[in-house]
């Protein structure tokens, strides 16, 4: 029952990806903005809602696969895999966004370096933030 409804919050998101892609595009399209970055990225997010629908529709169809998908989800080896991936995931990019920041400043492109270190910055905060959630929730 609690996976059920944890599938149903996953095909609101879907419907909020097709809307907000939708909202982004047409915004682009109407405004007839220059730059084609927010008719990609609206066009992008639609396609992915869609892909995330048929996803959906396709597995509920299907109790057995319903099962398995959540037998895997809640398996803690995969869990413990998923947290590794992510940690790696962290701490990688904040090596290489951090090299790519000294580079950048050599080559003379501070506004593009300072960028760079404001997203590390705030990825820093944000984990900081969710370490004090978690930790008070456990």
């Amino acid at each position: 029952m609690e996976y059920t409804k944890k599938l149903k919050k996953r095909l609101y998101v879907a419907i909020a990806f097709i809307i907000i892609g939708a909202l982004t595009a047409g915004y682009a399209i109407m405004a007839q903005v220059e730059n084609e970055f927010f008719t990609s990225y609206g066009i992008a997010l639609i396609v992915c809602g869609i892909i995330r629908i048929r996803r959906h529709v396709r597995m509920t169809k299907n109790e057995d696969a319903v099962k398995m998908q959540e037998i895997a989800e809640k398996d803690e080896r995969n869990l413990a895999i998923a947290e590794k991936a992510k940690s790696w995931a962290f701490g990688s990019y904040i090596i290489i966004v951090g090299v790519a920041v000294i580079l950048l400043e050599i080559m003379g492109c501070e506004d593009i370096a300072i960028a760079a270190a404001m997203s590390v910055c705030g990825l820093m905060v944000l984990y900081w933030l969710c370490h004090m959630a978690v930790s008070r929730k456990m």
